[in-house]
Order: C-alpha cells, then structure tokens, then sequence
C-alpha cells in the first residue's frame, strides 16, 4: 500500500486524500521517533544509568499512555552514579519495547506493569500483565520477538525470563550485571 497518490494523480486506494495525509503524517513520525532512539542510544553524552533509567521510564509512560489499559510504574527513586555503555542502553530500550509491545498488540491485557530494580549488581526489569498469556515454547508461536529479545539480553551478559500460562498473564524479566556497563 503506498501512502501517497502517483505523479499521474491515479489513486492508489480507496482512502480520501485527508485519511492519506494522515496515514503519511504517523508514518513520519514513527520515523522521527526511531531516530531519535537511534541518536539517544549512540552518543557518549547519555552513557549513564540515570539516564537509561530515566529514558525507559519516558518512552514506557508515553508509550502506554495511549494505550487502553491501566499502566503501574515500579522505578528507584535514586539512580546510583554507573556508566551504561550505548549498546547496553540500546538493547534494554529495544527487549522493553518489544515486551510492551507484546503486551499491546498480543496480551489483550487490561493491566501492566513495568518495574525496575537495581541490586546485587544489576539491573532488573519486570514487565508484567494480566493478559491471557501463552504457553512457552509452543511451536506454534509466530514471531521471534522473544528469542531476539534473549539474544539481546545474553549479549549484555545477562538472563531473560518469560513466565506465562494460558489464562495467567505473562511476565517478563531481564537481568543484566551492572559490571558490563561500561
């Protein structure tokens, strides 16, 4: 489907002029988004857990706004001063986007919720919803989405965990040392 009408002025569908532009106008700001994401995760300057933490706590709190279900918010309320490299801040940014993700597009959940905790030298983050879940490991899941997000995670060092049962929900924890940040 293209979203803008041909040079020769043909319609490429039966959307009305107003319902392209507005197909073009979301399309351009996802875009603008993903840079942004981009240049965040590659500059020097944001090499710091704060401002990781900071990062997921915004993009989550934005993400799940417009989302029609209830979101819980679990962050510290002080980030201790530790570096964190841009691939680790890339790659969490991307295993919680994807959990989120899975929750909205899969879950048909009502509620979520994303908490992060820092000890015992690492970061750990928990999404979890109240979703009809899944049976792991069921070769009938679509997708790769989990198994890129473990890939992610265990390049960081890390573990990643999905517990799930039909009808139970679904939780998603990733653990990732503290000591591969920099």
């Amino acid at each position: 489907m293209r979203l803008s009408q041909p040079a020769d002025g043909r319609p490429t569908d039966e959307a009305s002029p107003a319902e392209r532009a507005q197909r073009i106008a979301a399309v351009a700001g996802e875009t603008v988004d993903r840079l942004g994401e981009v240049v965040w995760a590659n500059n020097p300057r944001y090499d710091t857990l704060e401002d990781l933490v900071s990062y997921l706590r915004e993009y989550a709190a934005e993400y799940l706004a417009a989302m029609p279900l209830v979101a819980r918010f679990a962050f510290p309320a002080s980030v201790p001063v530790a570096p964190a490299s841009g691939l680790m801040r890339r790659h969490v940014l991307l295993v919680v986007k994807e959990a989120l993700q899975n929750v909205v597009r899969h879950a048909d959940a009502t509620q979520v919720t994303l908490g992060l905790l820092l000890q015992d030298g690492q970061l750990q983050i928990r999404i979890s919803d109240d979703g009809h879940g899944f049976t792991p490991g069921d070769p009938r899941r679509h997708g790769n989405g989990l198994d890129n997000m473990r890939e992610r995670i265990a390049e960081l060092g890390g573990t990643l965990e999905v517990a799930s049962a039909p009808g139970r929900g679904t939780t998603v924890q990733a653990m990732v040392p503290l000591h591969y940040a920099s």
